[in-house]
């Protein structure tokens, strides 16, 4: 055969025609190494280790707040009834964060629903008592105070009158022990200017004396006048600055649903195992190390 003749080529698709398998870089080698390793952690950690990054996926990521807000008390002269109205606002928490702490952005808002609750005054509740203010307008009384809303389920309880407003006419003495049961038709007299006297028409706070303690009452007017004098509603525990059925309201408050998870929650912590699982192989290898000094402890 000359040897300035072609040889003949292999057909289309024949095994000698095949191109060589280029062999893998180190590099990606590496990777898929640390890669794999880093998954089985991710799992041991989820199953048995509990490190503080995944605790917290499992913990707080899709966690359901609660939130109780705007509480308002007043009482409905035609039922007889004290009303009390709130906001209830569902907040979910798509980061491993503690829901309460994150910003707007990180929560999913659920739904919000505005309940009431009525109580019936005839007789009065255990919870609640009746008390008596004396009102006198005077132009030279030092105007009310005004206080930013308080936290949890409270928020803006009106107006405030201070000692230098509110004094306690009867009972003359008072003792500790009742500020926490406070006795019922205590008298007070408040006094404030004459601008100020439409605000008795909704609820408001007053911190008279009580005996050697300044506190905090919620007052909760009731339409209309009893022997001159203003009917007033306020908790029996109002002397520890309770109001009315406020442990019912504080179990709701900040409240985390039971409910289990759905299936875009878990799958959405599935996908946050593995980088929550990063920081844990810090806490997996200080414990290593606690363990490791121990070991060469001479007990």
């Amino acid at each position: 055969m000359n040897e300035t003749e072609e040889k003949p080529t292999a057909p289309a698709g024949s095994e000698t025609q095949k191109k060589p398998r280029k062999k893998m870089r180190l590099w990606k080698k590496i990777l898929l190494g640390l890669l794999a390793v880093h998954l089985l952690f991710t799992v041991i950690d989820a199953l048995w280790l509990h490190g503080p990054g995944v605790s917290a996926v499992f913990q707080y990521l899709g966690e359901t707040q609660l939130t109780v807000s705007d509480l308002r008390y007043r009482i409905d002269p035609e039922t007889n009834e004290l009303a009390i109205t709130w906001t209830e606002s569902f907040d979910t928490s798509i980061l491993p964060i503690p829901v309460y702490s994150i910003p707007a952005w990180a929560k999913i808002h659920e739904k919000t629903e505005h309940p009431e609750r009525r109580i019936p005054l005839d007789p009065v509740p255990e919870e609640i008592v009746r008390c008596f203010v004396d009102v006198t307008a005077d132009p030279d009384t030092p105007p009310l105070r005004t206080m930013p809303p308080l936290a949890g389920p409270l928020g803006d309880l009106g107006p405030w009158f201070t000692e230098e407003n509110a004094v306690l006419v009867d009972p003359l003495e008072f003792n500790a022990w009742q500020l926490n049961d406070l006795p019922p038709d205590m008298v007070f007299r408040l006094t404030l200017r004459p601008e100020d006297v439409p605000l008795l028409s909704d609820m408001f706070v007053m911190t008279p004396k009580l005996g050697e303690y300044s506190s905090s009452l919620l007052m909760i007017p009731q339409p209309g006048e009893q022997d001159g004098r203003r009917v007033m509603y306020l908790a029996r525990k109002g002397g520890g600055g309770y109001t009315p059925y406020y442990e019912d309201l504080c179990v709701k408050w900040r409240q985390v649903s039971q409910e289990p998870d759905g299936f875009l929650t878990v799958c959405w912590k599935i996908l946050w195992l593995p980088i929550a699982a990063l920081p844990d192989w810090i806490w997996g290898a200080y414990g290593l190390f606690i363990l490791f000094m121990l070991s060469r402890v001479d007990w």
